[in-house]
């Protein structure tokens, strides 16, 4: 009678004491999930920068985005 109560007894605190690791684990999850998710937004961040950079550097597309805007070389006439 006294060991099927001891048994559910440590059974119990058995699974009470490795409830604490699973709780660890998904928090360890979050954070690193978290971390990924900023780490991506960076990369992109840079990346858009990096493009950004370059279209400002590059005369062919500068030249592009002015005729875009309506600028047009000295002595050629708009086309219309």
């Amino acid at each position: 009678m006294f060991l099927p109560i001891v048994i559910i007894l440590a059974v119990a605190a058995g699974l009470f004491a490795a409830r604490g690791p699973w709780l660890m684990y998904g928090d360890h999850k979050q954070r690193a999930s978290a971390m990924r998710k900023e780490i991506k937004s960076l990369k992109d961040a840079e990346l858009k920068e990096s493009e950004a950079s370059r279209e400002a550097t590059n005369p062919v597309e500068m030249e592009e985005k002015a005729r875009r805007m309506g600028w047009v070389p000295p002595g050629e006439t708009p086309l219309k």
